[in-house]
């Protein structure tokens, strides 16, 4: 698969309902979480998911999460 062909999959699989009706010409990979959970789940992998740093509780929790899970 080339890589024009995979970015056109990954428009038509991965993209939700209201981001297809309100940009229906773009081309921005706006992927749902949904979708890229689930592709790393059927490879076997963990799900990585960036915290949100506005909160330095925020990252702090993050950080423990990693090092608990030791991933990171």
């Amino acid at each position: 698969m080339t890589y024009a062909a995979g970015v056109r999959e990954i428009l038509q699989v991965g993209r939700p309902p209201n981001v297809k009706a309100l940009f229906p010409h773009s081309r921005a990979l706006i992927v749902s979480g949904k979708a890229i959970d689930r592709a790393m789940r059927a490879r076997g992998k963990p799900s990585p998911w960036p915290p949100n740093g506005r909160s330095h509780f925020v990252i702090r929790g993050a950080l423990r999460a990693a090092q608990r899970a030791n991933a990171p």
